[in-house]
């Protein structure tokens, strides 16, 4: 019988994890949202946006140290 759940890759480093990777996509459209007219021009609310959408990237490798040796996998 055929496992139905797709390959998992082998995580050897944050970047490789999938919800960095989207992070990073979330953030560039975050970017291109702020430099629109009505957002462009509201400085306190476009770093808070801009800063927030880092900060989710940049919390997302804290949880893949993990043990050493242990596997980590997408899914």
């Amino acid at each position: 019988m055929d496992d139905p759940r797709p390959l998992r890759k082998k995580i050897t480093c944050f970047e490789d994890l999938i919800i960095w990777q989207k992070g990073i996509e979330f953030a560039k459209e975050i970017y291109l949202i702020t430099e629109r007219k009505g957002l462009k021009t509201d400085f306190g609310l476009k770093n808070q946006m801009r800063d927030a959408s880092v900060r989710s990237r940049q919390t997302s490798p804290k949880g893949s140290k993990g043990v050493p040796g242990r596997n980590i996998y997408t899914s």
